[in-house]
């Protein structure tokens, strides 16, 4: 375990001296806000962090909510000054629900407990997940046990104040005390350590990646639904996607939940594991001709899975009726299911489901698929601009889509890329990996910060607006579980998070 020493601040620490902070603390954490005020030293706290090379792990917002309707602007007021203040959605928003959140409620005639405590929350994190953030609580040990009572600590980042030597719980932050002393700051602050998880020696397994990417994917378009329209973004998707299945182009009244999934897989550019179609029946016979289909309704899937379900389904053995309905396996604990659908009650959301539970049709897996004839009948240029493109995925799902073409394939691609490399005169030793599966044309999908170096803690070059085009020659230094690409946008080089690429 990694232990970096931090702080968090607000406005009430005045005037900073970020160059002599640095010499002392290895990130911050700053409040955005509380209500739907901003921070009166918001943004220039960030600027001061982004001049001197002081990481940003996060930000909080203290709720003052009186309803679940309240926490959910508050949310988006933070998120809102978070876009502002030009960070990318590489930080964490912590939820902040404190003594003082109960007390100024009470002064107007509301009275908040735990049950108001745990939904307000829910509430707040919820809705900064659907923007495609990281979502966090901060809270003390006593709200921990009385007002939490264990209830979402587990399910988002923990930031825990706990003055009394070392955290009395797991958590990723712990502020350790409220009366620190650091150079260049008048005054007691907030201290903090942030305990992070040793680097894996080995490369994370090409599996787990396209299956992160989807499930990450799938869970950006939570909310969106048919009542304000927003749903028309991931049927649009689909549609611009060519050739359309059966020559079929979807209509926005239309039933969408396939659509949604092959919309996630076209952004993921993942279309030769997840094929495209916009009903559920017709998916199953593609993935069946993939070999990537499991009849049994006892399989334990996978994240990133695509489970389908019948509605006529009896309970009684493995269902093979018509499937009405699909969505994406988002996690498995063995016993419960959670999964992420398109068109649930006309919106994107989550429905939990027992393994091997009633209504289970079968699954369309991220296993490997056999190559396909019209592989093996394309000439190599064709299949090198194709995996150039993103076409045949990486890793071992290109290495069995191409079949006995693949050496000579990759070969020819990376000739082409080692080329385009040294056009590009990209430094030797700027990244710490190189992997030509990897390389290619990549779309912004939000507002991401292209950095001077691989993580947060590394100077902004500028904020890469979504729709931005960036081109990624194999280069990657690798964070935690993430991938950071070194990438040209226009006259511009450096890092950015690849979580937010899309091919």
């Amino acid at each position: 375990m990694k232990t970096l020493e931090g702080i968090d601040i607000s406005k009430w620490q005045g005037k900073v001296d970020f160059s002599k902070v640095k010499m002392a603390v290895d990130f911050a954490i700053l409040r955005e806000g509380y209500r739907k005020a901003i921070d009166q030293k918001f943004i220039e706290y960030v600027k001061g962090c982004n001049d001197n090379g002081i990481q940003i792990p996060g930000v909080y917002h203290f709720i003052y909510a009186l309803s679940v309707n309240d926490a959910v602007t508050e949310a988006n007021s933070c998120i809102k000054n978070v876009k502002k203040a030009g960070l990318g959605k590489d930080i964490i928003i912590f939820a902040d629900f404190e003594y003082d959140t109960v007390t100024d409620a009470k002064k107007k005639g509301v009275t908040l407990g735990s049950k108001e405590c745990i939904a307000f929350t829910q509430a707040f994190c919820e809705t900064v997940e659907k923007a495609g953030y990281k979502a966090g609580i901060y809270t003390n040990q006593d709200y921990y046990k009385n007002m939490y009572k264990g209830q979402l600590v587990d399910k988002y980042v923990l930031w825990l104040a706990d003055y009394e030597g070392s955290a009395s719980y797991p958590c990723t932050f712990h502020q350790t005390s409220a009366s620190g002393s650091i150079p260049g700051i008048s005054g007691n602050v907030d201290t903090d350590k942030w305990y992070q998880a040793e680097e894996a020696s080995d490369p994370v397994p090409e599996q787990a990646n396209i299956a992160d990417k989807i499930v990450e994917k799938a869970v950006s378009f939570l909310g969106c639904n048919e009542k304000d329209g927003s749903h028309k973004k991931i049927i649009d998707i689909y549609n611009n996607h060519k050739p359309l299945a059966r020559g079929y182009k979807v209509k926005y009244t239309d039933a969408w939940c396939a659509t949604f999934v092959s919309a996630v897989a076209i952004e993921c550019g993942c279309t030769d594991i997840i094929p495209t179609e916009c009903g559920c029946q017709e998916m199953i016979k593609l993935f069946q001709d993939l070999g990537r289909w499991v009849e049994d309704d006892s399989y334990s899937p996978a994240k990133g899975d695509v489970i389908f379900y019948d509605w006529q389904d009896s309970g009684k053995g493995d269902d093979t009726g018509y499937s009405d309905h699909v969505g994406i396996v988002e996690k498995n604990d063995g016993k419960t299911i959670t999964v992420i659908e398109g068109n649930k009650a006309d919106a994107v959301s989550r429905r939990e489901i027992p393994v091997n539970g009633k209504y289970i049709r079968g699954y369309g897996i991220l296993g490997t698929k056999e190559a396909s004839e019209p592989v093996q009948e394309a000439s190599i240029d064709e299949l090198v601009e194709a995996v150039l493109a993103g076409q045949y995925g990486t890793g071992d799902a290109r290495k069995q889509a191409l079949g006995d073409k693949y050496e000579e394939v990759q070969a020819e691609v990376n000739k082409r890329l080692k080329k385009a490399s040294e056009a590009q005169k990209i430094p030797v030793g700027i990244a710490t990996n190189k992997d030509d599966s990897i390389a290619g044309t990549y779309t912004v999908t939000d507002n991401l910060n292209l950095r001077e170096g691989a993580g947060t803690d590394h100077k902004i070059i500028k904020c890469m607006l979504a729709g931005t085009k960036v081109i990624c020659y194999g280069y990657y230094t690798p964070i935690g579980n993430n991938k950071w690409y070194y990438v040209v946008a226009g006259n511009d080089k450096g890092f950015c998070d690849c979580r937010w690429l899309s091919r």
